[in-house]
């Protein structure tokens, strides 16, 4: 009669261990935080860098796309270093800022010279106390949703080499 005890309750152990083990000893994957993009998110400061990424054209041309957010309580601006050259973009309190996406034109960068699925080093700085290193993908018109954005490049990016 014990036996019997026993194995029914190891038989139910076995069953629960059997169907619950692999979520049991592996992490939730919906608990992990992840860019749910192709570009770079980063936060520095009370600004918020989201889905940042680099279209190259096959011409060589260049261009910054994304969004940045200030979630301060007032107005701020910060600086974006790539390949080089710097570039400072002012928020309001609560603005969300979109480059290159809902109507507005990218952020043309000269001097960088990358080809399709290399990264580029990007840092941004909010003060003196606020700078973080990032990695961007460098995109180009393979993936037919940004083939439009890598067709209007030749509009808005400088065809002329930068000068030292």
């Amino acid at each position: 009669m014990l036996n019997r005890k026993f194995a029914a309750v190891a038989v139910a152990a076995g069953v629960l261990l059997g169907t619950t083990g692999c979520t049991f000893m592996s992490p939730i994957a919906t608990m992990e935080v992840y860019t749910p993009g192709d570009g770079t998110s980063a936060n520095f400061g009370p600004i918020a860098a989201r889905n940042i990424f680099i279209l190259v054209a096959p011409t060589g041309q260049t261009a910054l796309f994304g969004s940045f957010i200030n979630t301060g309580d007032e107005d701020s601006s910060f600086e974006m270093q790539v390949a080089g050259q710097s570039y400072v973009l002012n928020l309001a309190k609560g603005e969300k800022l979109d480059i290159g996406f809902n109507g507005k034109n990218a952020l043309p960068l000269s001097g960088l010279t990358a080809q399709a699925g290399s990264l580029a080093d990007v840092t941004f700085k909010h003060g003196s106390e606020h700078t973080v290193e990032s990695t961007v993908p460098v995109l180009d018109g393979t993936f037919e949703q940004y083939a439009p954005l890598v067709n209007s490049l030749g509009a808005i990016a400088p065809t002329a080499e930068p000068k030292p």
